[in-house]
């Protein structure tokens, strides 16, 4: 299994409802954690989603596509995408 984080900034909260309302429209499950960004000496409204998936259900190429995306809709210069390795179990 895997860990993916998509860090993403926005001007507005129809900008971050456009976002929700994408993601639900593209995945089955995620998680969205309120952060606080700072990029290039300006600190910024933040979320963190994290997705936990296989790569046979989520490759690369589709998280990179979502990420975009997001970038596009939020209207951010850039996005950042984490991923890792982990051991999950849902009981």
């Amino acid at each position: 299994m895997k860990e993916t984080r998509i860090y993403f900034s926005f001007e507005n909260n129809k900008q971050y409802a456009l976002v929700v309302i994408y993601l639900k429209e593209n995945l089955k499950g995620f998680t969205i954690f309120e952060s606080i960004g700072i990029w290039k000496e300006i600190i910024e409204q933040s979320k963190v989603i994290e997705i936990i998936h296989n790569t046979v259900e989520l490759t690369t190429k589709r998280i990179r596509e979502i990420a975009n995306r997001i970038k596009e809709i939020a209207n951010q210069e850039s996005v950042l995408i984490t991923t890792k390795e982990i051991s999950s179990e849902l009981i």
